[in-house]
């Protein structure tokens, strides 16, 4: 699905699906060796915890099954 935003300094545009579609497609097409699910932070702050908070202005939510496909 495309989502358009129309902010005051312009649209932005991205593409979005569902969680499941990622391990679905995997099922279904045996050669796709691994699939990831990332989400981008909305906001200026990554926290796992409340000891453990730090800012990042353009940080990613990523499953740990990322760091298998990129290094």
């Amino acid at each position: 699905m495309q989502l358009i935003a129309h902010l005051a300094d312009g649209d932005q545009h991205w593409i979005q699906m569902g969680y499941p579609v990622g391990r679905a497609i995997k099922e279904k097409y045996p050669e796709i060796e691994e699939v990831v699910v990332t989400r981008p932070v909305w906001g200026e702050y990554l926290s796992s915890s409340e000891k453990r908070t730090f800012h990042e202005n353009n940080g990613q939510y990523v499953e740990q099954t990322f760091f298998d496909i990129l290094d």
